[in-house]
């Protein structure tokens, strides 16, 4: 046991310590952000420490049974662990990590505290250095709650994107059968427009809608696709070889596509097939326009987009002919259909 005048020197350094954190606590808030990187790593050192001096402390100095110190430094080592888990958060001051790093810190310093009343010499003294530091980090991550929360100009954003709807479609495009995505407006297999439905509320909008009639939420633009779009032409136009570059034109087509820019992708579909030498390949991305202007009403273009294509690859790997039966299907029931009015009036 410690006598009484080990105790009141302690507890003559324990304040001093304390009144030097809160000193230096008030310089550091003036310095700024910049001090979080030291302090954090100072919360590593901390939790190692707390392990160490807890064994130290609790078992081999036999201020309990060795169960009951067991118990102790199990718990110690727990709050070691969380208090070396804010480390990054603490380091990188990241946006919602304010009340955690608090929070383990703050245990962090009552186990710091139990420690130095019970032990002596050099672990004594580390504890109390380590407790000061964490003490001056506590209050300076308190005072700084503004490290932690985003700027107001980022709020107000962010609101208003909770408050906008995105556009949401079906999982299957209603043409080809294809698994579409909820936020593409055409289907990149098949270029037909998806039916766009307010992820508010749930009522059908209109292709040009920027707005939901039926809740008047805004309606949030695709900014994902939208940049993917824009990467893969910047790919596109890029010097390369002219395969590669028809390969990157034919993707670029596909993201156009489910941006509903129709036009825009029959063109990067024209250029994928100017781009590549092999007729297969130029088939098979004639395919895919036809089967794209079938969609959206332009039969006669479509009809001889596959022609074209069937000459290029008489043996069909692209499937054209499958595309033109799809496209002279309606047309023959519409014959059959006119034969069938004419016998009746007969």
């Amino acid at each position: 046991m410690h006598s009484p005048s080990d105790f009141g020197a302690r507890a003559g350094s324990e304040v001093y310590l304390l009144l030097l954190a809160i000193t230096a606590a008030g310089i550091a808030v003036q310095i700024g952000k910049t001090l979080l990187k030291p302090a954090a790593i100072c919360m590593v050192a901390g939790g190692i420490l707390t392990i160490i001096s807890s064994v130290v402390v609790f078992i081999g100095g036999r201020l309990v049974s060795t169960t009951l110190g067991t118990l102790i430094v199990i718990l110690f080592f727990l709050i070691a662990i969380s208090e070396i888990s804010v480390t990054r958060p603490l380091w990188r001051s990241e946006i919602g990590a304010w009340k955690s790093i608090l929070t383990w810190i703050g245990f962090s310093l009552i186990c710091r505290a139990l420690i130095v009343y019970f032990s002596s010499g050099d672990i004594f003294y580390a504890n109390l250095i380590i407790g000061a530091i964490e003490l001056l980090t506590f209050v300076f991550v308190f005072v700084k709650k503004e490290y932690f929360i985003p700027p107001e100009a980022e709020r107000a954003v962010a609101i208003k994107k909770l408050e906008a709807s995105l556009v949401k479609t079906v999982s299957e495009c209603p043409t080809c059968k294809g698994i579409v995505e909820k936020d593409w407006l055409s289907c990149p297999y098949c270029g037909t427009s998806l039916p766009k439905i307010c992820g508010k509320c749930g009522a059908k909008l209109q292709p040009e809608d920027i707005k939901c009639g039926h809740c008047g939420a805004e309606i949030e633009r695709p900014e994902l696709l939208i940049k993917h779009v824009e990467t893969l032409k910047a790919l596109a136009e890029e010097d390369s070889s002219n395969e590669v570059r028809s390969s990157r034109y034919a993707k670029l087509a596909e993201a156009l596509l489910k941006l509903g820019r129709t036009n825009e992708a029959l063109d990067a579909y024209r250029k994928a097939i100017e781009f590549t030498i092999f007729d297969r390949k130029k088939s098979h991305y004639m395919v895919k326009m036809a089967t794209i202007l079938k969609n959206i009403g332009r039969t006669n273009d479509a009809l001889e987009i596959i022609e074209e294509a069937l000459k290029l690859d008489p043996e069909d790997y692209a499937g054209a002919m499958k595309v033109k039966e799809q496209i002279l299907k309606p047309n023959k029931e519409q014959e059959a259909h006119q034969v069938g009015e004419r016998a009746a009036t007969a």
